[in-house]
């Protein structure tokens, strides 16, 4: 437990522990509070919170996004196991994941994840790599009318 106080401030308590999750990782929660008690009590809820995820069980709020797209992952593979997916299928998702996504937004959790955090992921990889892979980030299927003004300028 730490508590810091500023100048003219009231204390703010910290609580802090560590937890070894599903993959093996161990994460260090910390919370705050403004009693030793409340930032004891917001810990415990929070790592309850991550309960699911450490065993493996549904996702929730908490839940990493780099949990999510793993488990999903995971489900792809097993419908190209099943033949319901073409394995280039499963490869060209895992190489999407692996490059574009896995450090930059791996450790948000599923409530940090929002339209435009992940917009902000495509038109990042649209500006570094190209529309093709941009647009296999974004999982669009049609034609956006950035291709439209790419394909204007390079003709």
């Amino acid at each position: 437990m730490i508590a810091e106080k500023a100048k003219g401030r009231a204390a703010v308590y910290e609580a802090r522990t560590r937890v070894r999750m599903g993959n093996g990782r161990t994460r260090r929660p910390r919370k705050r509070g403004a009693s030793e008690t409340k930032a004891i009590n917001a810990l415990k809820e929070h790592i309850t919170g991550l309960k699911n995820e450490a065993t493996g069980k549904g996702f929730s709020a908490d839940t990493r996004f780099g949990h999510i797209a793993d488990k999903w992952l995971v489900d792809l593979e097993r419908k190209v196991n099943l033949g319901l997916r073409a394995p280039k299928t499963l490869y060209d998702y895992r190489d999407t994941v692996n490059n574009y996504l896995r450090h930059a937004m791996y450790e948000l959790s599923a409530s940090e994840v929002s339209v435009t955090c992940c917009d902000e992921r495509i038109k990042t990889v649209h500006d570094d790599v190209g529309f093709a892979t941009a647009k296999r980030v974004a999982g669009r299927r049609k034609p956006s009318p950035c291709s439209s003004q790419r394909n204007a300028a390079t003709s």
